[in-house]
């Protein structure tokens, strides 16, 4: 933080992903669970088709869905 030329100091603005601009944080529930997981036993890596047809199911982002895959596949290790 430096000074301007009125001799105030900078207050910086804060990032983009501050606390206020991020989305809450949404656990899946039972029944998603169960779907993903079901899905997960027929192919760790779903291709993409199927990623947009669980996350449109599911009322889930396509990136919350591929997340949830890779937690999953790393959770198996």
């Amino acid at each position: 933080m430096g000074e301007d030329e009125s001799g105030e100091a900078d207050i910086s603005q804060g990032s983009a992903n501050s606390a206020e601009n991020r989305k809450k944080r949404r656990r899946t529930d039972k029944r998603e669970a169960n779907i993903l997981a079901s899905v997960f036993e027929q192919s760790a890596f779903p291709d993409v088709v199927t990623r947009e047809a669980l996350a449109n199911s599911l009322g889930m982002s396509t990136r919350a869905v591929s997340i949830w895959f890779q937690n999953r596949r790393q959770a198996m290790k």
